[in-house]
């Protein structure tokens, strides 16, 4: 017991431990249902842990967001086509685009201007307020 705790621990925090967490090769879609049935199955595939809903299956959205694991994109892209349920991949490697992300930094020697089109850390932003 004590060492599978120990594991389930390391595999947890490592992680955070070795800097950021990655999304390599996670998949990223934009499933379109069209009716009460396909929402119907999407909220049956929400529990499934494979994937992340990005937004909740309900009869009132025009689209379901969801992000695939790499490895499950076939299983997915195969449940729905059985479902007749369109889809749009949107990002194939999300990481990609976390990658792009222009991340900023603030010192009072800026001149006060602080860069809109870059996201900064709360100190960042702290300081510059």
């Amino acid at each position: 017991m004590r060492t599978t705790l120990t594991i389930l621990s390391t595999v947890l925090i490592l992680p955070f431990i070795n800097g950021k967490y990655r999304f390599d090769n996670y998949t990223l879609y934009k499933v379109l249902p069209t009716n009460v049935e396909q929402i119907k199955v999407l909220q049956e595939l929400y529990s499934d842990i494979r994937f992340e809903f990005w937004s909740d299956p309900m009869p009132s959205v025009d689209y379901v967001s969801i992000l695939s694991k790499p490895g499950n994109q076939e299983y997915l892209e195969e449940y729905l086509k059985a479902n007749q349920i369109n889809f749009i991949i949107k990002m194939p490697n999300i990481q990609e685009s976390i990658d792009k992300e222009t991340v900023g930094t603030y010192s009072r020697s800026d001149s006060g201007i602080m860069n809109w089109t870059a996201y900064y850390d709360m100190d960042d932003i702290n300081a510059w307020i």
